[in-house]
């Protein structure tokens, strides 16, 4: 069944290589031309993606973990936090030039991005964040990337979709999804138009390499978050103090989210909330589903908000000033009813 699977994910690209073989036997020029504007392509690029590198105890170079894109002339790099889980020192490896260390600027385990620094006085080609907020289906992506066993930068390219993963934070949108077979869709990965504009970075959380698929955080995901990881090291967001219930527990209505638990010192418990309260509305805003709530949450932090509550079977008010946190750890963000 899974091998079943993963042929229906290859057929979109076998389907679209075949087409692109026999326009090139109807046309040669057509091949030629695309390999020339992919050469040009990768040379615009290649000095402006790093291969990031672990190193362990010992002090020798680990294997790679992910890549990252130098996106100002002194270094900043944007990548994956999920790499950074094992908490190990990192160094750089950037076409013909030592290893270079890397210093961490900032976290967002929520949207997956993570802000670094190359830790050197030298100076860099850079690519700038701007580029369409959205992609269109079908669309060719670029996937630049190396590896410390080669000289030069390669790229590949795939199709581009929306995919149903994310966009249930205040700061992200749903995740991009790039068919393609490349080795090089690393975490941190960038994948670029054909006007070699940004259109985001590879998530590399989710295992669907095999079936040719991988995740992409889309540029506006990065943007959004950007500005606080380099002023705050992290993201702020609203936070009530609650862990919602599974959605099989609901009242009859079907409506809202239930309140599996409430925290000790925190608003929902200064305000008097109850487990098993059922959320209806947070300013005027009807809540049918725990994401819907997450984003109303989270993007609201040191703000007063009006819950609509059902206890009781009798519909509540009640005001509450949310706190602000920070997502710290990658194991505080993995449960989806985790605490908001």
């Amino acid at each position: 069944m899974k091998r079943s699977i993963q042929k229906l994910f290859y057929l979109p690209w076998l389907f679209t290589f075949l087409l692109f073989i026999s326009a090139c036997k109807r046309d040669t020029n057509v091949l030629q031309q695309f390999d020339q504007e992919l050469r040009v392509l990768t040379q615009s690029l290649s000095s402006s993606v790093a291969e990031l590198l672990a190193v362990p105890d010992s002090g020798e170079i680990e294997k790679v973990i992910g890549s990252a894109l130098i996106i100002s002339k002194d270094g900043l790099m944007i990548s994956t936090a999920s790499i950074l889980k094992e908490g190990k020192p990192m160094v750089a490896k950037l076409n013909y030039l030592p290893y270079i260390p890397v210093t961490l600027i900032g976290t967002d385990w929520e949207t997956n991005v993570a802000l670094l620094k190359l830790d050197t006085t030298l100076q860099f080609q850079s690519v700038p964040l701007i580029g369409k907020n959205d992609i269109e289906v079908g669309q060719l992506g670029f996937l630049v990337g190396s590896t410390p066993f080669l000289k030069e930068t390669i790229t590949m390219f795939g199709m581009l979709t929306h995919s149903i993963i994310g966009g249930e934070d205040a700061y992200d949108v749903p995740m991009y999804a790039l068919s393609t077979f490349s080795v090089l869709a690393r975490p941190g990965a960038p994948v670029f138009d054909a006007d070699a504009q940004i259109i985001g970075i590879v998530d590399g959380k989710l295992h669907t390499a095999q079936m040719g698929m991988w995740t992409v955080i889309p540029l506006k995901t990065i943007r959004n978050v950007l500005p606080m990881l380099e002023k705050e090291s992290g993201v702020q967001r609203g936070y009530l103090g609650i862990i919602p219930a599974d959605h099989s527990i609901k009242n009859k209505n079907s409506e809202g989210v239930v309140v599996k638990a409430v925290l000790p010192n925190t608003p929902a418990y200064h305000v008097g909330l109850k487990d098993g309260d059922n959320i209806l509305e947070i300013d005027g805003i009807r809540i049918k589903k725990v994401s819907v709530l997450r984003k109303q949450i989270t993007k609201n932090p040191n703000k007063k908000v009006t819950l609509t509550i059902e206890r009781n079977q009798k519909n509540h008010t009640v005001e509450v000033f949310l706190q602000s946190r920070i997502i710290s750890s990658e194991e505080e963000n993995r449960n989806p009813f985790r605490k908001l």
